[in-house]
């Protein structure tokens, strides 16, 4: 027989004789870190779970289907590549050998969510203090993008330009001659700022 897992903070504690199914996990919430990116996280209360079980519906539709089974004493998990412009429920579960907790559910949407990260950071056409800069855009929701500099080293960014929606290209004249400079992009809308892309460095002749 297996050792007991020692979870002496929660409620209800691994009996060899005596199993029993585990306690549903509390505390409940989910949130969109991006456009398709939910963020899941809960309490867990039992002892003797041998996992967590997360099932996914899309609302306005029928039935729920499970997308990820984590191990025991995970309090997190973030689903990836979800549908912008949805609302998602989810349900999450405690289990064992002896069967499984009730489903709690909760609700995340990415219709209000900050936009995906751009990526892909190119320069080309390096010449006569101008330069030329593109990026894939990865969002349907951004506002615009926040393209930033910085010298000689990648910290200490600052704002460079203001790109509009849906634009992947810029040129960046007036550069100083016999520099290096860095550069990073960023998308944003009301509802917050994506990850930076890789930051590329450039030097100007």
């Amino acid at each position: 027989m297996d050792d007991p897992p020692i979870q002496p903070a929660h409620d209800n504690q691994w009996d060899a004789e005596n199993p029993s199914s585990p306690k549903a996990p509390d505390r409940v919430s989910a949130y969109a870190v991006s456009e398709s990116e939910i963020y899941i996280s809960w309490r867990d209360r039992s002892g003797n779970e041998d996992g967590f079980k997360i099932f996914e519906s899309i609302e306005d539709e029928h039935g729920r289907h499970p997308i990820i089974l984590l191990e025991s004493d995970i309090e997190s998990y973030t689903v990836l590549n979800r549908q912008p412009f949805t609302d998602y429920i989810y349900y999450i579960e405690s289990f064992n050998n002896s069967g499984s907790s009730i489903q709690l559910p909760v609700s995340a949407s990415t219709r209000h969510a900050p936009p995906d990260a751009p990526d892909s950071l190119t320069i080309s056409n390096i010449g006569q203090g101008s330069i030329t800069i593109e990026w894939q855009d990865n969002s349907l929701i951004e506002d615009y993008f926040d393209l930033e500099e910085a010298k000689n080293i990648p910290v200490n960014f600052y704002p460079k330009v203001t790109v509009p929606t849906d634009c992947t290209r810029t040129i960046i004249d007036s550069l100083v001659s016999n520099t290096l400079n860095w550069y990073r992009i960023a998308s944003r809308n009301s509802y917050g700022v994506s990850n930076y892309s890789e930051a590329v460095s450039v030097r100007i002749d």
